[in-house]
């Protein structure tokens, strides 16, 4: 099978299929650093589309908070546009209600309280999520 690379970063899994996007696992080569690649799913993506893309980048460039995914960085490889972001290994909040409800359940309380956290970061910055549903929510068996 032929790998797939986007720039230095060689595409390993697909981990999500939005409506206009595709998010992959990749590896950067050099540095070993594992990401998440947001991709536009468009051979031929309309302007505003990209001009979307930008912007998610230039505003979530600026956030850091444990609750946010970190945007690391924007690339254009052969006249593709992407977006590097920290990755995190975790399976959304829509798997973990269709696929093992009771392994999680008794932690609803804190994963609302973290997903709150969140949220009360982006808006205390300026910005509403707009697209608040189980499937953006990523929930770690561990994480605290």
């Amino acid at each position: 099978m032929r790998e797939l690379y986007l720039g230095p970063y060689r595409l390993l899994n697909m981990l999500a299929n939005g409506q206009t996007t595709h998010v992959w696992e990749a590896i950067h080569d050099a540095s070993r650093r594992r990401v998440a690649i947001k991709r536009l799913k468009a051979q031929k993506p309309k302007r505003a589309e990209l001009g979307l893309l930008r912007h998610e980048y230039s505003v979530a460039k600026t956030f850091d908070h444990p609750r946010v995914v970190k945007a690391l960085e924007i690339g254009v490889t052969r006249g593709e546009m992407y977006l590097v972001l920290e990755l995190f290994s975790a399976p959304n909040m829509k798997w973990w209600i269709q696929q093992a409800l009771d392994r999680v359940a008794y932690r609803a309380p804190e994963i609302i309280d973290q997903c709150a956290e969140g949220m009360i970061y982006l808006a205390e910055k300026g910005w509403i999520h707009r697209d608040i549903k189980p499937d953006n929510f990523l929930i770690s068996k561990t994480a605290k």
